[in-house]
């Protein structure tokens, strides 16, 4: 079970919760391999070119397979991964340094109007779903934060805390502990409702850009294409098995995400094919280069 992102993040611990629940239903061994590097294609790319037989899995941010192939130079097709569940969802969320002056996101609006270039937004990799969630508010609301981009997110984290950039576009948690210790802002949540982690955060949509949502994010569980049809519904039911579990729900929230919506193959392919063809309109759209 292949995960394209370092050990210690939520992708991983959600991958290693998984292998564990689907090691005690089949009693064989789920083994966890990290392959990071390169927004995630690096491991993603193994998955693609390894034998569809069902020993070589993928668990991982959507946006490796949805974002990623049209953003970054890979070796891979969109189409060489077959989804087979949905593990969790989580929304980008807009967080501001507390000395900018402003207090929500009206009024930093109105400031960035008054003061073109003097706001910055970071991301954790240039042609993320953090990069583009800036960009997109930009073109909403008539303004001109300037994109730093940062090798991970704990870095872009930091300055953010510091102030070399006010702005920043990052998940729920742990950037929600902040905001309770008073060292960050939450303006608005990209989800299609309140987050039940930070019920006091306005979506977007109430606050007049419901474009916004399409900045909504997902972990998944995905095969190589060719995985032949019976061996794809018995992972399929295995893994749906696993996240309705009491521990594993209980897992996702730990980590400040929401339970799955699209746990079948049907509904989860149909979404990710949806997000494949959103994100590769909206990279041609603004013009943007795949990076080496």
């Amino acid at each position: 079970m292949i995960v394209p992102l370092p050990a210690g993040g939520a992708t991983d611990s959600m991958a290693r919760t998984l292998a564990e629940r689907l090691s005690a239903a089949t009693g064989q061994p789920f083994v966890v391999e990290n392959r990071p590097g390169a927004s995630g294609s690096i491991g993603a790319d193994a998955v693609a070119r390894a034998k569809p037989d069902g020993y070589t899995l993928m668990v991982s941010i959507g946006s490796v397979v949805s974002l990623v192939p049209y953003t970054t130079k890979v070796s891979y097709k969109p189409d060489a991964f077959l989804p087979i569940t949905e593990l969790a969802r989580t929304p980008q969320v807009m967080y501001a340094n507390p000395k900018i002056p402003a207090k929500d996101l009206a009024s930093l609006v109105k400031w960035a109007k008054a003061n073109p270039g003097k706001l910055s937004f970071a991301s954790f990799s240039a042609g993320t779903q953090g990069h583009f969630a800036g960009v997109r508010l930009n073109q909403l609301a008539g303004i001109d934060m300037l994109h730093v981009a940062y090798k991970g997110s704990s870095p872009a984290m930091q300055d953010l805390m510091g102030g070399q950039v006010q702005v920043m576009f990052d998940a729920v948690l742990p950037a929600m502990n902040y905001v309770k210790a008073g060292k960050l802002l939450a303006l608005a949540t990209a989800g299609t409702e309140r987050s039940p982690f930070a019920p006091n955060v306005p979506t977007f949509r109430e606050l007049g850009y419901p474009e916004m949502e399409q900045f909504n994010g997902n972990f998944g569980l995905f095969a190589p294409a060719g995985l032949s049809p019976e061996l794809a519904r018995r992972l399929e039911t295995l893994t749906r098995h696993a996240v309705s579990s009491p521990e594993y729900r209980s897992r996702v929230k730990e980590f400040g995400l929401t339970e799955p919506d699209a746990t079948q193959i049907a509904t989860f392919s149909k979404k990710v094919r949806e997000d494949q063809a959103k994100w590769s309109s909206f990279v041609n759209r603004i013009g943007y280069k795949p990076e080496m």
